[in-house]
């Protein structure tokens, strides 16, 4: 379920707001019927999978096979302490709720735009809640 309902729909709407073709590996009925047949020791090996395709790369393209895995994530810690950093705190000064310790939030804030600790899977949920409070027309 995460494909179809996470990845492949980002990929699809950047895709398509940026005009641009984008082909999803191995996605192809054709590949998933062929692999169905292939025994099971050419998939999985001593815990590692993919064991066809790992050795396909390593062959193709060698420096490729020695990188690591990259996930599909926005840069948030770099917008927070970046291009977002003065918009935060504008909202913070100005926010009403009484529900967000708006001292303790500015001091995460503070210490993630110096880059002493990454809190930005903290900060980030209270930027659009308060970027969503501050919209007009809401």
């Amino acid at each position: 379920s995460y494909l179809p309902d996470d990845i492949l729909v980002k990929v699809d709407r950047m895709s398509m707001a940026h005009s641009l073709e984008v082909r999803s590996p191995f996605m192809d009925y054709r590949l998933v019927e062929f692999l169905s047949k292939v025994p099971m020791q050419y998939k999985l090996h001593k815990g590692e999978s993919k064991i066809i395709l790992r050795d396909y790369v390593k062959q193709r393209f060698p420096a490729a096979s020695r990188r690591s895995k990259h996930g599909f994530e926005a840069p948030v810690a770099k917008w927070l302490s970046g291009p977002l950093y003065e918009r935060f705190m504008d909202l913070l000064s100005n926010s009403t709720d009484t529900f967000i310790k708006t001292d303790y939030i500015r001091r995460l804030c503070m210490e993630h735009a110096n880059t002493r600790k990454d809190h930005s899977k903290v900060l980030w949920p209270v930027y659009v809640l308060l970027s969503w409070r501050a919209s007009p027309g809401r």
